[in-house]
């Protein structure tokens, strides 16, 4: 036994050890006991374990487990009086604690992504709520936004029906979603015959041929805005620089970094700190003819193709291919049309986004939902390809152009490849976290208090989780992120090496507004 103080209700006491005894005597129980003893039942608690629960029947204890500490009379009085949150994000108080009649909600959390959470309405309920910010830092809100766009154009496609409360200049909406039918490829992968995953993904190519014919006249999201790169600039996982709407502005976003870090190349092989001011232009000359060159074969032009972050499914699973290949029903020989195997343009598209089911008609497995949209747009036709990484053994067993999109062929992507490749590898030599920042770099983090004295966890809240940009930049005042007083060295992000190198490549990407390097 312990004794302990909650902060949160302010009852003190002492921690009984609950487990099960099981050498507790049994006495005779009276026989109102027996006659009106029942067991608990948690249909309309849903959470609520009866091994937890110590149990009397008028008055008598029954069962093993042993009774919970207790407030007196004169704090649970005061609990009622002065109620105090237990629980800071359902508005629990001690007052409701006290309820005679046991409220449970039926809203429990389900997950939680950053400061967004979906609350299962009820235990496997037909419904759920997506609570989530309304801001330019929350990437998962354009979900809804892109499904509406799909249904207005496709609506074949299987998507969750969803029902969004709030308007654009609300802090906040709530969005009413239909709990996908069926369950996920993923969880039924294994038990499918081959028969039944040719039906699945028979029935998933009809609906990426349908999305495919959507195309736009330049690179945006659906609702005309920029696009976050996933596929180039990308360090967050979630995109960083934006596209603009075409090629040229895309490659212009990029440009910053990919200077930079061919400049540091040279800068750290050949002590650039010492290195004589010609030295240095002729390092500025040689990388910027390098860089036009690099832009220059950059793939260019539509078709504009909707898309998203793509995964493609046969990635993880290529040894389906070859099973699907050769399969061939009883009654008429069905090989498999290449196209089955482009399970492409979704974006997020994997086996856990797929919801499949066989309550139809034709008792066949089908999709029955596909979910997460949140970064879908319209990308120049070969980034499917490239985000997908075809890998090689599934391009020789297909052996077919038809796996490209629609008047491609692979000649054509392969030689977008290279030129994408040598872009990404560049602007990833200064783009990546160790060489650019974020906004402030989660300078401010705010701790909470424990949730509960006896239940001391707690997390920290960080600046991007209050809706402010954490934009990606390649160009900062390098005296402000790492300051050369009052701090030690091993703080700093950057060493004094790259601190020099920063101040000379800010010097010559904003002449104008920065001073002569020391």
């Amino acid at each position: 036994m312990a004794d302990y103080k909650c902060i949160e209700c302010g009852f003190s006491g002492t921690i009984i050890e609950t487990s099960v005894k099981t050498d507790v005597k049994r006495v005779r129980l009276p026989r109102k006991v027996i006659r009106d003893r029942r067991e608990f039942d948690n249909t309309y608690h849903p959470g609520v374990e009866s091994a937890d629960l110590y149990h009397e029947v008028h008055g008598v204890p029954v069962g093993d487990r042993p009774p919970y500490p207790k407030p007196s009379d004169d704090e649970e009085c005061n609990a009622r009086r002065n109620p105090k949150v237990l629980c800071h994000n359902c508005g629990w108080t001690t007052a409701n604690e006290a309820c005679a009649d046991g409220y449970t909600s039926r809203l429990k959390i389900a997950y939680v992504r950053g400061n967004n959470a979906f609350w299962d309405l009820g235990p496997n309920g037909p419904w759920i709520l997506r609570d989530e910010t309304n801001n330019s830092t929350n990437v998962w809100r354009t979900d809804y936004t892109v499904q509406q766009f799909i249904r207005a154009r496709k609506p074949s496609i299987p998507l969750v029906e969803m029902h969004r409360f709030g308007g654009p200049e609300d802090k906040f909406h709530f969005t009413m979603m239909a709990r996908a039918k069926g369950t996920t490829l993923d969880s039924v992968y294994d038990t499918l015959t081959r028969e039944q995953l040719f039906d699945v993904l028979y029935d998933l190519k009809e609906h990426i041929k349908q999305l495919r014919q959507i195309t736009s006249p330049q690179m945006q999201r659906v609702d005309g805005s920029e696009l976050r790169d996933i596929v180039v600039g990308n360090c967050t996982g979630f995109g960083c620089v934006k596209t603009g709407h075409n090629e040229e502005d895309w490659l212009e976003n990029l440009t910053p970094a990919m200077r930079k870090g061919f400049l540091y190349h040279l800068w750290r092989w050949n002590k650039g700190a010492s290195a004589d001011q010609a030295t240095r232009d002729s390092w500025i000359k040689e990388i910027d003819e390098k860089v036009e060159q690099l832009k220059a074969k950059f793939p260019r032009g539509g078709p504009y193709v909707f898309f998203s972050e793509y995964k493609l499914v046969f990635l993880h699973f290529p040894e389906i291919v070859g099973q699907l290949y050769s399969y061939s029903g009883n009654t008429q020989k069905r090989y498999i049309d290449s196209e089955i195997l482009t399970i492409r343009t979704h974006g997020d598209l994997h086996y856990g986004n797929i919801f499949v089911s066989n309550d139809n008609p034709e008792k066949k497995f089908k999709v029955s939902a596909i979910i997460d949209w949140e970064l879908a747009g319209f990308f120049p036709w070969w980034v499917e390809g490239y985000r997908g990484q075809l890998n090689k053994r599934c391009r020789e067993i297909l052996g077919t152009d038809r796996i490209y999109y629609p008047g491609h062929t692979s000649k054509d992507f392969d030689d977008t490849t290279i030129p994408v490749e040598d872009v990404q590898k560049a602007w990833y030599a200064a783009g990546n976290h160790g060489m650019s920042m974020h906004g402030s770099g989660h300078a401010n983090i705010w701790y909470r208090p424990p949730f509960c004295a006896c239940q001391p966890f707690a997390h920290e809240i960080r600046d991007s989780a209050l809706g402010w940009e954490q934009e990606h930049m390649d160009m900062f005042d390098i005296d402000s992120s790492d300051s050369e007083d009052l701090e030690y060295e091993n703080a700093k992000k950057f060493s004094k090496d790259q601190r020099k190198f920063h101040r000379w490549f800010n010097q010559i990407q904003w002449p104008s507004q920065t001073a002569t390097i020391e």
